[in-house]
């Protein structure tokens, strides 16, 4: 378990006092746990990096899997994904430029 807490940056340790989200105190880092600490950030920048040179073949090999297939349900519509989309993009404008040039319905 101590080991997924490091991955994830649950951990409080001296390296990094400013971690908010370290709720585990671990104030004598052990070394192999401190290079697992937050190893999940290099993890999603491997597989932004591998997704961003797939073709859309290639990406469509790839779907959402439930263990039940009774249980799966589509995440969300295109109508809907497009309104989340403009508020991350509403949001991201204002804290960036501090002005958006949409306004969001």
């Amino acid at each position: 378990m101590k080991d997924i807490i490091y991955y994830f940056g649950y951990a409080k340790i001296s390296e990094d006092p400013n971690n908010i989200t370290g709720f585990y105190d671990y104030p004598n880092t052990d070394p192999d746990m401190l290079k697992k600490y937050y190893g999940y950030k290099e993890l999603n920048e491997q597989s932004i990096g591998w997704n961003a040179y797939m073709n859309d073949e290639e990406r469509a090999l790839i779907q959402f899997m439930c263990s039940d297939p009774d249980k799966s349900a589509e995440v969300t519509s295109f109508d809907e994904s497009s309104k989340m989309a403009e508020c991350v993009m509403h949001d991201a404008e204002i804290r960036l430029f501090g002005k958006a040039r949409n306004v969001i319905p």
